[in-house]
């Protein structure tokens, strides 16, 4: 967004006032950015709004260097707001800086140079509000000057714009800052005031301060480094976002996963875990290693449980038929053995049978024998008795 010339056009309205044509080169560094979606991308989708200060560098740019973010006072996917009061509250602090260096003029006087909103998931652009609250702050400026960034933290993406009829169009914040000493002093002095107020309000009322391409120097006076408090609270969310994701596969794993959509599920869940892990933390190491190892490790363990599923459906049929056919067996070997019985049981009652009645016949009790003969008969099952007319003669 730099060129070799900023120009600042002016028309007169109906009523013979004048509005300006938002013609100047801008200059926002990356950290600012990388700064902001530190803060806002634990937020998820919630929108939040603050205010960039900066100056105009000797070629006529607007120069973005440090900003914060203040309590919001309402804050949804598609909206945010901020109290007015920091507007005021930036002004005061602003005096202050500039009064660091005395009445050099070669140092540039800092001002409240632009405003920065996110826009979570939904892109990079200027909604009807952005361009109305554009104009607006445009309109209480003396020459016009005011920058309007917005940063998506969760797409990773940032627009820089001039112009508030222009909502379309836009560029990416680049490059660092090298600032000379009186001019860094200043901003550091801001900073210092900013901190001031956010003891007397506390942290609540101020939750991050942007200290930019300043943030090494601003720590190294024993303030605190917002940037990496907000960082490491972002990444422990993520952190106790892949354990509960732990605990559901696990769960999932002892219900024994009923069914392959449910698998492709779980995949699906992880893929989109991964990819949100990579995108809200490129830049931590180690840490971010190890937890996209062990996603990998998971993946590997949902795969070997739809194996084990499978093969255990697999020996649980097999099993089921061999019971069942040990069981057929079982009872055929039962009925074998009773025949048996049955059939050993007659043949040695029958031979007991006819001892008795060469006995009784020994005897000439020749009707005592006839009943033993029909007693023995009667309790003989029907499939088991040769002549159902069997009887004895004298």
């Amino acid at each position: 967004m730099m060129s070799k010339s900023s120009k600042l056009k002016h028309k007169k309205t109906r009523k013979g006032r004048k509005t300006h044509e938002f013609l100047f080169d801008t200059i926002v560094p990356s950290s600012i950015v990388e700064q902001a979606k530190a803060f806002t991308a634990p937020r998820g989708r919630l929108e939040m709004g603050g205010l960039l200060i900066g100056h105009v560098d000797e070629e006529g740019r607007n120069v973005c260097a440090i900003g914060f973010f203040p309590e919001q006072i309402e804050a949804t996917p598609g909206y945010c707001e901020f109290d007015g009061k920091w507007m005021a509250i930036s002004a005061n602090a602003i005096s202050h800086a500039n009064k660091v260096g005395g009445d050099d003029k070669k140092i540039p006087n800092l001002r409240v140079i632009g405003w920065i909103h996110t826009h979570p998931d939904i892109g990079i652009f200027l909604s009807g509000i952005d361009v109305k609250t554009f104009k607006q702050n445009i309109s209480y400026t003396k020459d016009g000057r005011f920058v309007a960034v917005v940063v998506d933290p969760l797409r990773e993406e940032n627009g820089v714009f001039q112009d508030p009829n222009k909502p379309n169009k836009f560029s990416a914040a680049t490059g660092s800052l090298k600032l000379p000493e009186g001019l860094k002093e200043r901003y550091l002095s801001f900073l210092a005031n900013m901190e001031d107020v956010r003891n007397k309000q506390g942290k609540g009322a101020l939750p991050f301060i942007i200290p930019g391409d300043l943030r090494s120097e601003h720590t190294a006076r024993g303030f605190n480094d917002d940037y990496t408090e907000t960082y490491f609270l972002g990444f422990h969310q993520i952190k106790k976002e892949f354990h509960q994701f732990q605990e559901r596969i696990s769960k999932m794993a002892m219900s024994n996963i009923e069914n392959n959509n449910d698998i492709r599920n779980v995949g699906k869940q992880q893929k989109n875990f991964e990819s949100s892990v990579n995108d809200k933390f490129q830049y931590l190491n180690e840490e971010v290693q190890k937890i996209t190892n062990d996603i990998s490790l998971l993946y590997s363990m949902v795969e070997k449980l739809k194996e084990e599923n499978s093969l255990a459906l697999k020996q649980h049929a097999e099993a089921t038929a061999a019971a069942a056919k040990a069981a057929e067996a079982a009872r055929f070997k039962r009925g074998q053995r009773a025949q048996e019985t049955q059939q050993s049981f007659i043949y040695w009652g029958g031979l007991n049978l006819i001892n008795q009645i060469n006995h009784l016949l020994s005897q000439g009790l020749v009707h005592d024998a006839q009943k033993v003969l029909s007693s023995f008969l009667f309790h003989m099952p029907e499939n088991q008795r040769g002549d159902k007319q069997l009887g004895v003669t004298e």
